[in-house]
């Protein structure tokens, strides 16, 4: 076991994540943990105060941040699913279709795509992802398809 000394320490070698060590949750002392170390510890994000668990050397050399904000695919949670930020959208959640994914367990920022109802016809059905939607694009691609071919049936008859 390699001794611990100031220059191993998480709070001395990476300060930035230290900032997110979760001092509630862990009964260690931060100042005994070594900035490489396989313990698994709280953090408590900056950005949204979710806090998760993982091994000290994913924070800091696997570079590993909050899985609640990760870019691709986030952890949903109560404060970024989908029925907290998007209310807006949940009649047009196609529950059935969806199955175990709903918009309590997912983030509004996923890129996973989903069944959803088209507002404009209650029998059209389409996938789209989360975030697509969310930016208010998404649109049903049945309809979609029915304007183009609306709009190249005009050109013809010209």
């Amino acid at each position: 076991m390699k001794r611990l000394t100031e220059e191993t320490k998480l709070i001395n070698r990476y300060p930035e994540v230290a900032k997110e060590f979760d001092k509630e949750k862990n009964e260690i002392d931060i100042n005994k943990v070594s900035y490489g170390s396989g313990k698994k510890v709280w953090w408590k994000c900056p950005k949204c105060g979710q806090s998760w668990e993982a091994a000290v050397y994913n924070r800091t050399l696997n570079k590993q941040g909050c899985p609640y904000c990760v870019e691709k695919n986030p952890k949903a949670s109560a404060i970024n699913c989908v029925a907290t930020m998007l209310p807006q959208l949940l009649p047009f959640w196609d529950y059935k279709r969806n199955g175990d994914i709903t918009p309590w367990n997912t983030c509004y920022q996923s890129h996973k795509k989903v069944w959803w109802i088209c507002p404009d016809n209650s029998e059209h059905r389409y996938l789209a992802s989360v975030q697509l939607r969310s930016k208010g694009h998404g649109q049903c691609t049945i309809c979609k398809k029915l304007k183009r071919e609306q709009r190249e049936n005009k050109k013809r008859r010209k």
